[in-house]
């Protein structure tokens, strides 16, 4: 049951996802209807605005240290949560409400999130830090 609402659900997103852009697509025709019918005459600057893809607006050049900073966020993140897991399985354990055995499981699969957490935050030291920042990130090294 659970995998026939899986697939039912992702058919509803990719269905919402067409009517979207078919939506958007048939807005421009609109708005290029609606120019030729007052002035008579399509500059081509606004045409080719208009009728641009949203992909070729990305230049694939991210700007230097967002790697950095994203490294950082996330191995902050995890190890917080590895932190919360760890604790929720100890308290669980303590409780009686698990044998020790699944605790431990629990514990283990903190132990892994943290140390993801640690090898992205200390992986992020070998990436361009942000330009221009206040903060000197060269002591973090």
């Amino acid at each position: 049951m659970g995998a026939a609402a899986f697939w039912i659900g992702l058919a509803l997103f990719l269905i919402a996802a067409m009517y979207f852009r078919s939506r958007s697509e048939a807005a421009k025709h609109e708005t290029l209807r609606q120019i030729v019918e007052k002035t008579g005459q399509v500059n081509e600057a606004q045409l080719k605005s208009l009728f641009e893809p949203v992909s070729s607006a990305y230049h694939g050049v991210p700007r230097p240290g967002t790697g950095y900073r994203a490294m950082r966020i996330v191995g902050l993140l995890l190890n917080f949560i590895a932190a919360g897991v760890f604790l929720l399985f100890i308290v669980i354990a303590w409780t009686g409400t698990q044998p020790w055995n699944r605790a431990a499981i629990g514990c283990a699969a903190a132990a892994i999130v943290a140390l993801l957490g640690i090898g992205l935050f200390v992986g992020s030291s070998f990436l361009t830090p942000p330009a221009g920042d206040p903060k000197d990130h060269q002591a973090l090294r």
